[in-house]
């Protein structure tokens, strides 16, 4: 959404358009293939897709000349973009992924985590209107919380509130109060906080986790009652050194399921955890409830 609102603020200076390009890096189906992007490319402007093998000649030729902004979504990694080559003269690129891009010379970044409890209001304020969320602060509040202000869970509570003038939002704040329950009820058309979750744990396994190490902490920490975690609970969790305990989580940072906080811990949204509690228990999980009780004077407590 954030980039979709991207590209109409730059639309005035781009009036050839601008165009949606899915790229598949969270899907079962896996990451799309530069020719198919190029194809879509070529459908969205109308024009016939270019031949030949090479699908950096294809985009140059699409928008040379054009003055387009093309968003590029769910990106997996840099080289999906590097191999359709620079953008032509006049047109803009937005690209969404779920990791840092860091290895994308010439961007611009813009790391989109939770919000903080007054810019996540007004994400409801935008969407409802702010009569409707100031009558019930506290309740508003809540289903900040209740979406770990993350602004997908956000635009979600804000469209089915929308549709729903008779709810309020006290009672679909009560709807969100079971963790377990809590995404089932966090979809609205085509949007669905399980299956951006999916899809982060697929770029996690596919792209940044080979030995399998960040996942298995992340099973082991989504058993935890508590959402802010140190490298030392990590370890101490997951039997493993602090160094790799340290490249685990941060693994889970590249991958969108965890937050890199100032003071050098973690943050895993309880809605992160929910997820990977339905994918199933491995027997290590079945640990934590132990060793929680071993490390009180440790163990990372949740702001509120």
């Amino acid at each position: 959404a954030l980039a979709v609102r991207a590209a109409h603020e730059l639309a005035a200076e781009h009036p050839g358009g601008s165009v949606f390009v899915p790229m598949g890096g969270g899907t079962p189906d896996g990451p799309a293939e530069a020719a198919r992007a190029v194809r879509v490319l070529a459908e969205a402007l109308g024009l016939s897709s270019p031949t030949g093998d090479d699908p950096a000649s294809g985009w140059s030729a699409l928008l040379t000349g054009r003055r387009v902004v093309v968003v590029l979504d769910d990106v997996a990694t840099a080289a999906q973009v590097r191999v359709l080559g620079p953008v032509p003269v006049g047109c803009a690129l937005i690209v969404t992924s779920r990791s840092g891009m860091t290895t994308l010379d010439g961007a611009t970044r813009v790391s989109v985590g939770a919000l903080d409890t007054d810019d996540a209001l007004d994400v409801l304020r935008y969407h409802l209107g702010a009569e409707r969320v100031d009558a019930e602060p506290e309740a508003a509040r809540t289903l900040v919380e209740r979406c770990d202000a993350l602004p997908l869970a956000l635009r979600i509570v804000a469209a089915r509130l929308a549709t729903r003038q008779n709810w309020s939002l006290a009672a679909f704040a009560a709807r969100l109060a079971d963790p377990a329950a809590r995404l089932d009820a966090l979809v609205c058309e085509s949007m669905s906080i399980r299956d951006c979750l999916a899809g982060a744990v697929r770029v996690l396994t596919r792209y940044g986790d080979g030995d399998g190490v960040a996942l298995r902490a992340l099973r082991l920490l989504s058993r935890l009652d508590r959402g802010l975690v140190g490298v030392s609970n990590l370890a101490a969790l997951s039997g493993q050194p602090m160094a790799a305990a340290e490249v685990a989580a941060e693994r889970l940072v590249d991958a969108g399921l965890a937050e890199a906080l100032p003071d050098g811990r973690y943050r895993i949204p309880e809605l992160v955890r929910a997820h990977v509690r339905e994918l199933g228990r491995s027997p290590e999980c079945d640990q934590v409830v132990a060793l929680r009780g071993q490390h009180p004077t440790t163990t990372a407590r949740p702001r509120r």
